[in-house]
């Protein structure tokens, strides 16, 4: 990650899933509730960027 300027600030969204090892071993399905898909990343991210957009200076 590049280095944040003075005042900025950076969100890493953290998700956690477990299963019993038999089942993670057998079966993506973990890894798949934590792994949104790009275009569900990008919505959110548009969506963030539009209501900043649209607030009023300092909020």
């Amino acid at each position: 990650m590049p280095p944040l300027e003075a005042g900025d600030h950076c969100e890493l969204p953290v998700v956690a899933a477990w299963a019993p090892v038999a089942v993670a071993e057998a079966c993506a399905n973990t890894w798949y509730a934590v792994m949104p898909s790009p275009t569900v990343l990008l919505r959110q991210v548009a969506a963030d960027v539009a209501e900043r957009a649209g607030a009023p200076e300092g909020g």
